[in-house]
Order: C-alpha cells, then sequence, then structure tokens
C-alpha cells in the first residue's frame, strides 16, 4: 500500500470510528465521548497485519478436512 492509499485508508477508518461513535451517543450513550480516554478501531486489514490471517479473517482458516489434513 502506498503512502496516499494508507493516508486515504486511515481517513476513512477514522471517519467510520466518528461515525460509530455519533450514532453511540445519539442513540445509546449520551455524552459518550467526554469519557473515552482511548479509543480503536480495526478493519479486516488491521487484523490480517496483526494475525497474519489470510483477508483478515477474524477466526483464521476455515476447519474443513481440506485445511486441516486427513
Amino acid at each position: 500500500m502506498g503512502r496516499r492509499d494508507f493516508e486515504k485508508y486511515r481517513s476513512i477508518k477514522e471517519d467510520f470510528s466518528q461515525k460509530i461513535l455519533h450514532q453511540l451517543e445519539s442513540k445509546l450513550i449520551p455524552g459518550l465521548r467526554s469519557h473515552l480516554l482511548f479509543y480503536e478501531a480495526a478493519t479486516p486489514l488491521t487484523l490480517e497485519r496483526y494475525t497474519g490471517n489470510e483477508m483478515g479473517a477474524m477466526y483464521g482458516l476455515a476447519s474443513t478436512p481440506q485445511q486441516v489434513g486427513n
């Protein structure tokens, strides 16, 4: 991923995070942001980078006979 692509990815990730926080505040938890010290968002790219799971698969490879072996 090039620098420009990475910056666009980070921007989209942050925008989405802010939308989620806004929805939480407006519908469930008024004033939520004033109580947050930190928040983290993860995407399939994040999961792939940290876990090595192909395409960011949350639970890794499927537990099928073909994956496990005979």
